[in-house]
Formats: C-alpha cells, sequence, structure tokens
C-alpha cells in the first residue's frame, strides 16, 4: 500500500471513528431523552447508598426535586420500618457480592416527601465502572393498581368509573384468556377504534414468540390464584412499537374462588428505549475499539498481547489483529532497555500520556508512535495488565522535520551572500535533512542549465553531465521548431516541462522520480520517457534519481537534482515536499536575479543619465529642483547643477505662463504629459523652444511628489518646422488658385462646347445629305470631338474638386439594376458599332445601395469605355451579384489586357501604359483614378484582375441598404447597411 492509500484509508478510518463518536452522541442524548420524559422513576445511586441521577419520573412519583433529592440517601425513599433491612441487604451485596432481589422485579413501599405510603413495582439491576458499584431502579407506582385489586378482593362489583379513567391498559379476561371487558385507556394507547372487535377474542393472540409463552405463564399464575408478571413487545393496531409491563390478578366471588382475571398493562416503551440506547452505547464503544483509527491493544506486563484492533495491526505493519497477538510486544520496542523504560514509568505514574517513542514495524522500518496507556494493579501495587493505543505520530516528526530544513533554507535565501555560496549552503542543509549520496542545482546561464553547485557527484560525472544543449557536428545550438534550444536527457525533460503525468514516474507538478533505473529503463520506450535519455545516472550506478523544477510562477529556471546507488530511497509523499522547496527556490532565485537586473539596470540609468544628450530632470510641483543631469544644466546655460539649483524656478520660468499652467492640469489629470512644446528662458535670455515629456509620480494615497521628465532642444527643428507651415501654406493657396483657375476655365471651354454641339446638331439637319457621306463624316467628327473634349473637361474638375475636398456628393438610396441596365443600353451601341458583343447578368429581384447616382453613372460608363476601347473581339460580361451586406458588380472583357508592371499605377492620374504622340488608343489616363476616387467616396471597393493578351476582370463593391425610410423624393430617411 503506498502513501497515498495509506492516507486514504487512514482519512477513511478517522471519519468513521468521528461517525462512531457522533453515533454514541446521539444515543447519549437519545438516552437522555428517555431517561427524562418516561413517567416511570429512574434512579440511579452509588455503592454507598447516595442518589447520583434522578429523573422527572421520580419527582412525580416521590415530591423530590432534583436539587432537593441529588447527593442524599436512598432511605429517604424508604419507609422507617424498612430501612434497617435495605442497609444490611446492601451490606451484604458489597461484601459477598452475591445480589438478592437484584435482576428482578418486585413490589415493594415507598415514602413519599410529604410521608404517605406509596406501592411500587420496582426492577433492580447493577453495573461496575471504574472499580465502583452503581445501582439503577426502574420505579413504577401501582398504589392505585393494589388499590383496584383490593377493591375486586371485597367485591365482585367494582367501581368501573376508576378503572375507566385509567391511563394503562386494564382488561378483564375469563379464564381461558378471552377478553370480557376492555377500559378506555386500553382503546387509547392500542389505537383501537371499536372494542366490539376485539371482545371475545383471545387475549394471548396479541404476542407472539417468547412474550406469548411469558403471557401464557402469567395466565397460568393468576388463574392459580397468584399474580402474573412479565414485560412484552405488542404493537397497535396501526403498527406502532409498544414495550408493555403486565400484571395478571385473579377476581375471585366472595367464597375465594377464581372467576375472572384482570390484566393491567403499563406502556414502558420509553423506558426500553433507554435500556436499548445504553446497550447500542455499550456495543458502539465495542465497535469503536475494534474500527477505531487509534492503535487499540490490551497486554500483560511480560508482553502477551491480549486483545488489539486492526488499526493496531495496520500501524505495525501487520495484516490482522491474530497476526499481531502470535507476537510478543517486548518485540516491538528497539531494544530491550527501552521495554523496560516504558514500564518502570508506568508503574510509577500508574498511567502515561502523550508517550513519545520509535517502535519497530514488521518490516523493520521504524515508527514514531504516541502512546496513552492506563495500567491495571492488584491489591498488592502489582501490575497485571496493560490498556492503551497507540497513534502514528511517524507523518508529524517527518513535518516537523520538514519544517526545520524548510525554515534554515529559507534564513539562507534572505542572506545576502553571492548566488554560489547561498547554493552551496542549501545543498548541504538538503544532503543532511535527506542523506543522500549526491545533490545538484542547475540554473539557466546563457540558453544552457548548467550545474551551478552539486554535492557528492564525482568529478567526471558533473563534467560529463554539465550541460544540457544538444549541438550539432558544427557545435552549434540545435533548436526546436519554435527557435528553443533542445535540452537532452532527463534533465532537459523536467526544465522542458516535458513531463507526461499518465506515467507512473512523472508527477502533475512536472518533477521525475524512480526508486530503481535499471528496472525503469528496461521497461520504458524513448516515447514513455518523453525523449532520448543519455542514462548517465544510471550508468554512474545510481539507481534512485529525482529531478525536481525549480519554479519562478509559471516559469521553469532551473532544477533541483537527488541521486543515490541505493533503491527506494523516495516516496511519493517526500517528492512533493521537494516541489514545494524548489518552488521557493525558484522565486528566491528569481528574486536574486531580478535584484541583480535592477542594480545593472540603475547603473545604466546613471550613466544614461549622466551622458544623455536629452535633458533629464525630477521637480517637485511647487518647482523646486531636486535632479537635474548634466545635459538640462547645459541646455539651460548654467556651469554646474549648483549653479542651477540656487537660482529661481529655471525649470518652471516658461515665457508663456500658461504653458506653465497648461502643462501642470495635463500632467495632474492625466499622470502623464507627452512631447509638450513650450518656449523657455535660458539664464542669458536667450529664447529656446523645447519638447517636454513628464510622469507624475504619486504616493499611496494619491498625492503628487514630484514629476519626472525629459527635455528636449527643439529650436532648430522650430525653426524648419515654421518654414514647412508656411510652405504648406502658400501651396494650399496655390491648390486654391488651381482649382479655382480650373472651374472658370471648365466654364469658359464648355460654354463654346456647348455652342458648338448645339449648332453642329442644327446645320446637321439642314444640310445632311444621304447622297453626300463625306458630309455626315464631317458633323460627326465635330460632334465625337467636342464630345471628347468635354468630357475630359469634366473629368479633370471631377478630379480637382475631389482633391479638394469640393466635391458635392450625395448618398442616397438607389435600385443599382436600374443605373446598371441603363448604362447598359447606352454602351451597347458603341459596343455593337466595333462588332463586340454585351452580355448583362442582373438578379431577379431589385438591389439597392447607399451610393451616388452621378459617381455610379461615371464608374460603370468609365469601366465600360476602357472595356471596349481595349477589345477588338470577344464579349463583354456585366454581372450583378450581392455578398455580405454589398452589390458586387463584375465587368469582364477579352480584350488586349493590362500586364503586370503597370497594374501597380492603374489608379495613378494620368498615368497611360503607353505614352506619347503615337500611342495607339486616345485617353488622358484620368478614367481609372476617377473611377478610384468615386468608390472610395461612397465607401466601395474596387479590384482589377488582368492578364496581357486575355483580357480584364474589374469588380466594384457598393455597400447595401434596405428601402425602409425613402421619402417621396427617393432621399433617404434612414439606411440600414
Amino acid at each position: 500500500m503506498d502513501i497515498k492509500e495509506k492516507t486514504d484509508s487512514l482519512i477513511s478510518e478517522i471519519a468513521e471513528r468521528e461517525k462512531a463518536e457522533e453515533d454514541i452522541k446521539q444515543s447519549e442524548l437519545k438516552f437522555r431523552s428517555v431517561f427524562e420524559s418516561t413517567n416511570d422513576a429512574v434512579i440511579i445511586g452509588d455503592s454507598e447508598g447516595k442518589i447520583i441521577m434522578w429523573n422527572k419520573g421520580a419527582q412525580d412519583i416521590f415530591g423530590y426535586s432534583s436539587e432537593e433529592i441529588l447527593n442524599q440517601s436512598i432511605t429517604l425513599l424508604i419507609p422507617e420500618d424498612y430501612r434497617e433491612k435495605h442497609t444490611q441487604g446492601m451490606e451484604r451485596f458489597i461484601k459477598t457480592q452475591k445480589p438478592s432481589m437484584l435482576g428482578s422485579t418486585a413490589e415493594l413501599e415507598g415514602l413519599r416527601k410529604d410521608g404517605s405510603i406509596v406501592t411500587l413495582l420496582i426492577s433492580l439491576s447493577y453495573w461496575e465502572a471504574d472499580s465502583s458499584i452503581y445501582f439503577s431502579a426502574i420505579i413504577k407506582d401501582i398504589t392505585s393498581r393494589k388499590k383496584a385489586e383490593e377493591v375486586l378482593r371485597e367485591s365482585e362489583e367494582f367501581n368501573r368509573r376508576i378503572i375507566e379513567c385509567s391511563n394503562d391498559c386494564i382488561n378483564i379476561m375469563d379464564l381461558e384468556g378471552r377478553l370480557l371487558f376492555m377500559n378506555k385507556g386500553s382503546q387509547k394507547l392500542l389505537e383501537i377504534e371499536d372494542v366490539t372487535t376485539v371482545l371475545n377474542e383471545s387475549w394471548l393472540d396479541y404476542w407472539e414468540g417468547i412474550d406469548n409463552q411469558s403471557a401464557i405463564a402469567a395466565l397460568t399464575k393468576a388463574r392459580n390464584g397468584g399474580i402474573g408478571n412479565f414485560q412484552g413487545y405488542c404493537p397497535t393496531m396501526k403498527g406502532i412499537p409498544k414495550w408493555w409491563d403486565v400484571s395478571i390478578v385473579p377476581i375471585t366471588s366472595s367464597s375465594g374462588n377464581v372467576e375472572q382475571l384482570l390484566a393491567t398493562s403499563r406502556d414502558i416503551t420509553e423506558s426500553k428505549n433507554a435500556e436499548e440506547a445504553l446497550k447500542i452505547s455499550e456495543v458502539r464503544f465495542c465497535k469503536l475499539f475494534e474500527e477505531g483509527l487509534t492503535g487499540n491493544y490490551i497486554s500483560t506486563p511480560d508482553g502477551k498481547i491480549i486483545s488489539c484492533n486492526p488499526a493496531f495491526a495496520t500501524i505495525l505493519g501487520f495484516n490482522s489483529p491474530e497476526e499481531v497477538i502470535k507476537q510478543n510486544a517486548a518485540e516491538f520496542y528497539t531494544g530491550k532497555e527501552k521495554r523496560e523504560v516504558f514500564l518502570n514509568v508506568l508503574k510509577q505514574n500508574k498511567k502515561l500520556e502523550f508517550f513519545e517513542e520509535q517502535l519497530v514495524r514488521k518490516d523493520g522500518k521504524l515508527i514514531d508512535v504516541v502512546e496513552n496507556v492506563i495500567g491495571k494493579f492488584d491489591e498488592n501495587g502489582n501490575l497485571v495488565e496493560i490498556k492503551g493505543y497507540i497513534i502514528d505520530n511517524t507523518k508529524r516528526k517527518e513535518a516537523e522535520q520538514r519544517q526545520i530544513v524548510t525554515n534554515k533554507i529559507l534564513s539562507i535565501l534572505s542572506r545576502s551572500n553571492e548566488l554560489q555560496q547561498l547554493v552551496k549552503d542549501i545543498l548541504n542543509e538538503i544532503k543532511i535533512f535527506t542523506g543522500f549520496e549526491a545533490i545538484g542545482i542547475r540554473l539557466m546561464e546563457g540558453e544552457d542549465y548548467p550545474y551551478i553547485e552539486t554535492n557528492g557527484f564525482p568529478a567526471h560525472f558533473v563534467e560529463m553531465e554539465r550541460f544540457l544543449c544538444s549541438k550539432d557536428l558544427s557545435g552549434e545550438i540545435i533548436r526546436d521548431s519554435d527557435g528553443k534550444p533542445c535540452l537532452k536527457c532527463m534533465c532537459g525533460n523536467v526544465i522542458s516541462g516535458r513531463t507526461d503525468p499518465s506515467h507512473s514516474f512523472f508527477t502533475k507538478g512536472g518533477s521525475f522520480w524512480s526508486n530503481n533505473t535499471t528496472q525503469l529503463l528496461a521497461t520504458t520506450s524513448e516515447k514513455d520517457n518523453q525523449a532520448y535519455t543519455l542514462n548517465g545516472c544510471s550508468g554512474e550506478g545510481y539507481e534512485s534519481v529525482a529531478l525536481i523544477p525549480l519554479y519562478s510562477t509559471d516559469e521553469i529556471i532551473g532544477s533541483l537534482q537527488f541521486n543515490d546507488k541505493r533503491t527506494d530511497r523516495f516516496n511519493l509523499d517526500m517528492i512533493l515536499f521537494f516541489e514545494e522547496i524548489g518552488s521557493t527556490i525558484g522565486i528566491a532565485f528569481k528574486r536574486m536575479q531580478a535584484e541583480k537586473k535592477i542594480i545593472r539596470s540603475e547603473e545604466q540609468f546613471r550613466s544614461l543619465y549622466e551622458n544623455a544628450t536629452l535633458g533629464i530632470y525630477r521637480i517637485t510641483p511647487d518647482g523646486k529642483i531636486l535632479l537635474a543631469n548634466p545635459a538640462l544644466v547645459e541646455m539651460l546655460g548654467y556651469l554646474s547643477f549648483e549653479e542651477l539649483t540656487t537660482g529661481d524656478d529655471v525649470l518652471t520660468g516658461y515665457v508663456d505662463s500658461q504653458s506653465r499652467k497648461k502643462f501642470k492640469e495635463i500632467i495632474e489629470k492625466e499622470g502623464i504629459v507627452y512631447g509638450f512644446e513650450s518656449e523657455w528662458k535660458k539664464i542669458d535670455g536667450e529664447i529656446i523652444w523645447i519638447r517636454e515629456s513628464a510622469k507624475a509620480i504619486k504616493d499611496e494615497n494619491g498625492k503628487t511628489l514630484y514629476y519626472e521628465g525629459t527635455v528636449e532642444d527643439i529650436s532648430e527643428i522650430k525653426k524648419v518646422e515654421l518654414a514647412l507651415i508656411s510652405a504648406k501654406e502658400k501651396a494650399e493657396e496655390a491648390n486654391r488658385l488651381k482649382t479655382g483657375f480650373i472651374s472658370a476655365m471648365s466654364h469658359e471651354i464648355r460654354t463654346p462646347l456647348n455652342i458648338i454641339l448645339g449648332y453642329n446638331g442644327v446645320l446637321k439637319d439642314l444640310f445632311d445629305d444621304p447622297s453626300n457621306p463625306e458630309l455626315s463624316r464631317y458633323f460627326t467628327a465635330i460632334e465625337n470631338g467636342s464630345l471628347r473634349l468635354l468630357n475630359t473637361v469634366t473629368q479633370i474638375l471631377d478630379i480637382s474638386k475631389i482633391e479638394a475636398n469640393e466635391f458635392d456628393l450625395r448618398i442616397t438610396l438607389l435600385p443599382i439594376n436600374s443605373i446598371i441596365e441603363s448604362v447598359y443600353y447606352q454602351m451597347k451601341i458603341i459596343a455593337n458599332e466595333k462588332k463586340l458583343d454585351i452580355d448583362l447578368k442582373l438578379p431577379q429581384t431589385s438591389v439597392y445601395v447607399l451610393a451616388d447616382n452621378y459617381c455610379v453613372n461615371g464608374v460603370l460608363i468609365n469601366i465600360l469605355n476602357n472595356a471596349i476601347k481595349y477589345s477588338k473581339k470577344g464579349t463583354i460580361t456585366i454581372e450583378l451579384n450581392t455578398k455580405n451586406n454589398h452589390a458586387i458588380c463584375s465587368i469582364t472583357d477579352e480584350g488586349i489586357g493590362i500586364s503586370d508592371e503597370y497594374q501597380k499605377h492603374l489608379f495613378e492620374t494620368f498615368s497611360q501604359e503607353r505614352v506619347g504622340y503615337n500611342r495607339p488608343y486616345e485617353g488622358t489616363g484620368l478614367g481609372l483614378a476617377l473611377t478610384k476616387r468615386y468608390i472610395d467616396l461612397m465607401n466601395g471597393k474596387i479590384k482589377i484582375e488582368s492578364k496581357k493578351g486575355v483580357g480584364t476582370n474589374v469588380s466594384f463593391s457598393l455597400p447595401l441598404a434596405s428601402r425602409r425610410g425613402r421619402d417621396e423624393n427617393n432621399n433617404v430617411r434612414q439606411l440600414t447597411p
């Protein structure tokens, strides 16, 4: 059985013991309840005749309260004529131990407090406890019953009213036991609703088994003129369990002949329950002895074991109490002298309380126990018997030792020594505590985890096993897919967290342990071990090996290693203890490393502080300078920090006091300021521009202690910045002039173009002659040239307005199906002139988008113009779909395509794949650039896929919208993407 199973068993036994103790407690409470609530008198006295327990029933019968009667002589309850006889009987019993009327039931007279005499039915018993004798009496007041019997003897006619008023069961039977009469008390107690159903029935049928035999005997005795008594069990008609004390007396005629029988039954269920509770309590005590968690035993002084419980056997490593009884108790001690010390102390003190000693288990292992023992002595004072129990104290002793070594390690870790010395001292304490042959600690150094210190390992082993990183033939560290070094052997598994707790040699905490490495290697695979292991420990002869990760929070920073050439040196409890120690060491080492980093950081800060080109300061909110580095001192024109601090509030000497005020408002509100720019005055009066960043340092109550910040002289940068701002303003003004010029030129060009187009149409109508096709071509050329020029002017104007953020965008709810269809019919004529097919694919239902009608038309016309322009044959396909809350329009052609090199310039203004006067296609290079800007303005996207000589696909998407909220003018009141 391993430690866990023993622990679980111990916990189970403790639980059972607590349950047994609770059951005894409940049993005692139940007895106390019955004792106090029963109508019968229950009196308990000691061997001196003093009353030590007195219930309410006794108070009701005799008239004394508990305060009046306790510790008084029992003779107060006995009429004076019988007191001497009672005293003689008690003395005779104490001397001879032979009872006279004890254990039987008798009728006696009793003396009440008021001096009246009562007739009692008394049941007496006794018992021994702690070498003393105690007596108990259960007493019933049968005065009324006796009077009834006397009345019945004097007359055949008895007072039925008295019988009816009795709370006892009173029945009249014939000599055969058939019921002739039953009083109301019987009907009530037996829960009989109709008495006629039981009359003339045999009274004996109410009793079963041995109680039936007792009933027959009592009836026979009464029929012969005597008084029959017995106690028996008879449930009510409704099945309620009841115990009864029954008396049967004869009813005689005037001539003395027995004619009928009178049976009086009193409900004694409560007193019976009290007796039963006492019996159960005794049984449970015995059970507690047998099944308790403590090792209970009884033995003789010479070591013969008379009795013991299973726990005693388990503690000493035996399988059963029967196996233990065959042993001699002296064999469990580490030597004869230890047994003699035990016996001498017991003889001297009569008992032992919490006596600590070591005993030897069956398997030879020593255990620490605590013993509580009582000795039994004869009249000559000789020890004749030993009763006691032992508690396995091994775990507590181990816990004490572990706490001691833990405290020592914590004490070492709290010192300020160098890490190497601390590790050395820690290993020394652990080695003393465990007795292991060799131990060591690995800590991360660079990317490897070499031994930082060992104790007990041979030098060649340390040299061979020092490093864990695997290396290739060139000496480079081998890394995993995450770039981390591959750590070899089982040490590398533990440090890398490559452990599987489903295997018994790994723990949930990530440790490895084995009590027999030779057997482990023979029965496991590389897969079980999580990696290829070098087996250096096994090769050196170490059988018991444990590797404990050193955790700092969730990070493994090293390992603690235990090696011993003996087998079976570990148990799981020990490994878990060292996992706790390992966590403590890991956290402490991590803290030390952090402190070293802090020291290095402070040194680096000091170097940075002294050599920085930026000004660094610490200043109180009211302007007192606490720190200022040399760069800041020089920046402000001072010769030294002392000169700076003896002047006025230089760091608060802003040229503009409002700047200082604004700085403080920001830092007090936000706690930090980034890139705050202002003008400062140097000691010589020169004004400089600075950029300041600072943080407010506060105490635990939120009060600002000081500001820490940096200052950069940006005077030169500011000059350049101001120059750039001026240039920017000039550029913006030039851009505005350009836009105005373009708008004016557009108007100037459009007006004559519109006149030309208008009069060209008039002249065409007047002079067009079908017989003169040359003239028709002139009019067409004028019209096409004018439209081309008008389109170019419109595109230039739109591009200019968009770049100047002056484009008038009107987003409305648009049926894009209709717009596409309208443009399709416009462009179909042009496509057909070039003998190109144009195919339109629209969904059955209308698709609504949030867009600008002018822009959508412009996008479609520009894309289709390009498709027609750059296609010599084939089909142009227009297709509309919806996806992800967007309408997607795709236009595909089989034209000349676009080269990969030019595709990255598609949306640049005035950009064309081929330039120059000899280019094969006309155009300004504004179409796609303007299309991209239209789509961006409408929160859409455009995508172009093309292959030279194959064709081009242009797709653009616009946000979908519901039709809800359109007014009578088709304006959008509520847009729902």
